[in-house]
C-alpha cells in the first residue's frame, strides 16, 4: 500500500500506541524523549493520542508514561476501554461457554493461568516462569485468587509455544496471541485492539480513514491491518512488520518521531 498517498489524501485524527516495545523500551526502562516530544507535537495539532495495550489500568499507572497525556486507554487488548478520566465506555467479554473451559484450566493448576475481570485480576499459582516474564516486561504479578463466576475479559498464561497451540485448539470463540516468549493473551474473537479502536472512533465521531497505529508485538498485527495507516517499529516481530503499511526505526532509534515526521504529521 502506498502510505504516502494515504497521508496526502486523508488527515489523521487519532493515533493508537501499543506500550511495551513501542512506547516503553525494555532496554532503557523508559519512554524515549523523542517519542514524548513527537506525541506532544501531534497533540498540539489536535490529534487524539490513545493507548492500546494488553495491560490493565493499574499497571499502566505504575509505568513511566506520566509525561504523556492520553485521551483514552484501550486496555486488555481493547476489551476494556476507558476515556481520559478512566470512565469505562466499551467492553468485550469472553463467551460464557468458553469461560467455563478457561476456569477449568485455571482450577487444574497445571500451568500458571490468570483470569481478568472488570475489577480484579488473579492467578492460580506463581512459579519462576511467571516471575521472569513479568520482571522482563515491567509487569506486576497478580494475586492468587479463585473464579467466582464473574465476567472474564481476558486471560493470560505463562507457557511455551507448544502449550500455546494446544490452548488455541481448545477454544473456538477466543483468539490466542503472544506478547512474550513465555506470555500469551486469550481474548474473545469479537474483541481485540481493532474492536477497541473502533469503539473509540465511534465515540469520538472519527472515521477509520483518519486513524493510525504503532505496534511491535504479534498482538498488534491485527490492529495495524485495521487502521488506515499501520506502523511497525523496527524492533517489531516479522508477522507485525508484514501486517504494517510502514516499518519505522527501532524504538531506541527514535522510531515514533521518525515515522510521524515521515508522514508529515509533525515537523
Amino acid at each position: 500500500m502506498n502510505t504516502e498517498n494515504i497521508i496526502e489524501k486523508k488527515e489523521i485524527k487519532a493515533i493508537f500506541f501499543d506500550i511495551d516495545g513501542t512506547l516503553l523500551s525494555h532496554r532503557t526502562r523508559s519512554v524515549p524523549q523523542s517519542a514524548i516530544r513527537a506525541i506532544r507535537k501531534a497533540k498540539e495539532k489536535g490529534i487524539k493520542i490513545v493507548v492500546a495495550t494488553g495491560r490493565i489500568i493499574e499497571e499502566i499507572k505504575m509505568l513511566p508514561l506520566y509525561d504523556i497525556d492520553f485521551d483514552a486507554y484501550l486496555t486488555l487488548n481493547g476489551n476494556l476501554c476507558f476515556d481520559h478520566d478512566l470512565n469505562l465506555f466499551a467492553g468485550h467479554e469472553i463467551d460464557p461457554g468458553e469461560v467455563e473451559i478457561l476456569a477449568s484450566i485455571f482450577n487444574a493448576s497445571r500451568i500458571p493461568f490468570v483470569l481478568i475481570g472488570e475489577h480484579e485480576r488473579y492467578i492460580n499459582y506463581v512459579d519462576d516462569v511467571v516471575v521472569r516474564t513479568q520482571t522482563s516486561t515491567h509487569g506486576t504479578i497478580p494475586v492468587i485468587g479463585e473464579h467466582k463466576g464473574e465476567k472474564i475479559y481476558q486471560c493470560m498464561a505463562f507457557v511455551n509455544d507448544e502449550m500455546r497451540q494446544k490452548l488455541a485448539k481448545m477454544l473456538d470463540a477466543c483468539n490466542v496471541t503472544s506478547w512474550n516468549e513465555t506470555g500469551i493473551d486469550i481474548i474473545s474473537k469479537s474483541g481485540g485492539k481493532d474492536a477497541g479502536i473502533q469503539s473509540f472512533l465511534d465515540k469520538e465521531g472519527i472515521p477509520l480513514e483518519q486513524s493510525m497505529a504503532f505496534g511491535d508485538g504479534e498482538n498488534d498485527a491485527k490492529m495495524l491491518e485495521y487502521v488506515a495507516v499501520g506502523v511497525a517499529m523496527g524492533n517489531a516481530k516479522e508477522v507485525t512488520k508484514a501486517a504494517a503499511d510502514y516499518v519505522t526505526a527501532d524504538i531506541d532509534d527514535d522510531g515514533i518521531e521518525k515515522a510521524l515526521i515521515h508522514f508529515g504529521l509533525i515537523d
